[in-house]
């Protein structure tokens, strides 16, 4: 075997050795990321719906939905959101971490995207969050609720102040 070979032969070795520690890494890492933003997602739904609590959002959301009218628009959208009564049973959050651009959103970097089914006094719900990595801990980027309790409620409140949002129309 000539030198060249050998020398080929030891880089491609290097490189695979490189190739699965990153590998290795990159799953510890994200194992760690979904148990964490699993724990923080648990933690705010519980915190914003028992009681209703627009606060607890607002404490937890990224700034730029704050910028959005967010703090003081939330108060009357939790108010609306007490309709659907106290929750009687709230699962444990499902999802997924991932890296890169979140589809449809601003978001890039490290984000999350959960759901948790619960079951309100109104009736069966599905609270959606997600989140944005942001140093060392997650912040809201999105918070919803999806039920069927809504369409037999009166219109939400819109951040437009009297005109009803045309979402729910």
């Amino acid at each position: 075997m000539s030198k060249l070979s050998i020398a080929l032969g030891n880089i491609v070795a290097a490189l695979l050795v490189v190739g699965v520690l990153c590998g290795g890494y990159l799953i510890v890492r994200t194992k760690q990321l979904n148990e964490d933003a699993t724990e923080y997602s648990e933690k705010a739904i519980r915190a914003m719906v028992d009681p209703w609590n627009s606060t607890e959002f607002v404490k937890r959301a990224a700034p730029e939905i704050l910028r959005q009218g967010g703090e003081k628009f939330m108060p009357e959208l939790f108010a609306w959101y007490s309709a659907l009564g106290k929750p009687k049973v709230i699962e444990k959050p499902i999802g997924r971490v991932g890296t890169g651009a979140f589809p449809s959103t601003a978001i890039m970097g490290v984000w999350a995207d959960f759901s948790a089914k619960a079951e309100f006094e109104a009736g069966p719900a599905e609270i959606g969050l997600i989140l944005k990595r942001t140093g060392d801990t997650w912040q809201i980027a999105n918070f919803e609720i999806r039920t069927e309790a809504f369409a037999r409620m009166k219109q939400p409140p819109s951040r437009d102040g009297d005109q009803p949002s045309k979402k729910w129309k």
